[in-house]
């Protein structure tokens, strides 16, 4: 049986898991309307790495648009907002691929092997393999939960924020009512001086019990601002709490144990090297992160506008808050910043090979609207486990001397991939290594 007839028999959480594999990138409805071609076709025989391969994989490019193009030329009656759509999906990937067709290689590889091993794990596993997969779903709805709770917190502080900013840009409107009021009454104050003039007295105490009554407004508007700020101060240290919380999750679990795969993978162990979902959430993390430092940096700027200081016993939060909203992003940028694909463990001495570093929230951060230059080298086994542990005190200390080891890295839109590819590496003095990037 073909492997998309039994794909289309998987069910419940596998059946899900198939299904998210496919979107705009590659199209569900592509994957079934050529789905014997796709399984003719040698994918593996490709190394999308490898720039020589560009050819075979613009001709592969070009025989699926062709074909898509003649089965829904096909379709008729019925099945003509199916022929519509298909034929819309073939100039969206003529458009997307058409500059780079070795990155439809990688896509179409990704979804074919999660395919079979869905199917594979289905079919030997059974109900064993299905509690894994439902256990794993039970995980990303959990994680999923507290992405929606972060992101109902940051709309929370995003209104107070408008709130006080609207309080204060009241407090100050009347402020300058007051000091309106303030001149006239000194100017009035030398006018009544020495005269026994009854009605300029009596106009005179009339303004000067209306500027008191203005200053006790002033008064207690300022405490309803120094307490809205207070509460926002809160509000964003729980958020943070809980950012924090899961970004160690995503970073220190979820991260940790894919490249601990990867590592095992170097010894024959199977390895699903998808990083989508993981780049789905720390973007996701990044988004969150963004989002909160602005609002710690209009916070700062209100402050500046209209500074109140804050009484004890009260503790002023504020810069505490800044520290850590800057060190989450500081440290979501380089714990993301890993390698895709590793260079075989043993390399000898003028061999070629090639290695892929990505950015994971490079996408959401805009990083490749001024796209970095990345140096690639060779570090020793000890780096290499303090690398997996995150260690924020790993020394960049060369292993080896390597060609052609640096680059730019580049974007790709279809699938939101912010990576450097390093095709052609030559080694001049190296033992059992890892790849790390500088």
């Amino acid at each position: 049986m073909a492997l998309w007839a039994k794909s289309q028999t998987l069910t419940d959480d596998a059946l899900r898991h198939m299904q998210s594999l496919y979107g705009h990138h590659f199209p569900i409805e592509v994957r079934h309307i050529l789905a014997e071609w796709i399984e003719e076709q040698k994918w593996y025989d490709l190394d999308e790495e490898m720039s020589c391969a560009e050819d075979m994989a613009r001709q592969i490019l070009n025989e699926m648009i062709q074909l898509i193009n003649q089965r829904s030329n096909g379709l008729s009656g019925d099945m003509f907002v199916y022929k519509l759509k298909l034929q819309e999906q073939a100039l969206h990937l003529q458009e997307v691929y058409s500059n780079n067709p070795l990155e439809l290689i990688r896509v179409v590889k990704k979804c074919l092997n999660t395919e079979k091993t869905l199917v594979e794990q289905c079919e030997q596993g059974g109900s064993l393999v299905l509690n894994g997969i439902t256990a794993q779903a039970e995980k990303e709805r959990q994680i999923a939960a507290k992405f929606d709770f972060l992101h109902k917190c940051t709309q929370e502080t995003d209104s107070d924020l408008r709130n006080s900013q609207h309080e204060q840009e009241t407090f100050i409107l009347k402020y300058q009512d007051s000091a309106k009021v303030k001149a006239q009454l000194d100017q009035f104050e030398m006018e009544i001086q020495g005269t026994a003039n009854a009605q300029k007295v009596e106009h005179y105490n009339q303004m000067k019990k209306r500027k008191e009554a203005m200053d006790k407004e002033l008064g207690n508007l300022a405490q309803k601002i120094l307490r809205l700020r207070l509460t926002l101060a809160d509000k964003h240290n729980e958020t943070f709490h809980h950012l924090s919380a899961l970004q160690t999750q995503i970073t220190d679990q979820e991260l940790i144990d894919w490249k601990r795969q990867q590592q095992l993978a170097g010894n024959g162990a199977s390895f699903d090297a998808n990083l989508d979902l993981l780049q789905k959430w720390c973007e996701g993390l990044a988004e969150i992160i963004s989002k909160n430092r602005q609002q710690i940096k209009k916070v700062e700027l209100l402050r500046a506008q209209l500074p109140i200081e804050v009484p004890p016993p009260h503790i002023d939060l504020l810069p505490t808050l800044n520290t850590t909203i800057t060190g989450l992003l500081s440290s979501l940028v380089t714990s993301t910043f890993i390698i895709e694909k590793q260079p075989p463990q043993v390399l000898k001495k003028e061999s070629r090979f090639s290695a892929t570093v990505r950015l994971l929230v490079g996408g959401q951060l805009n990083v490749h609207m001024n796209p970095p230059q990345v140096k690639a080298t060779l570090i020793s086994e000890s780096q290499a486990k303090s690398l997996l542990k995150n260690d924020k005190n790993l020394k960049a200390e060369m292993s080896g001397d390597i060609l052609n080891n640096q680059g730019t890295m580049e974007y790709q839109q279809p699938t939101g991939t912010l990576s450097v590819n390093f095709r052609n590496m030559v080694s001049l003095s190296v033992s059992v290594r890892s790849l790390s990037s500088i």
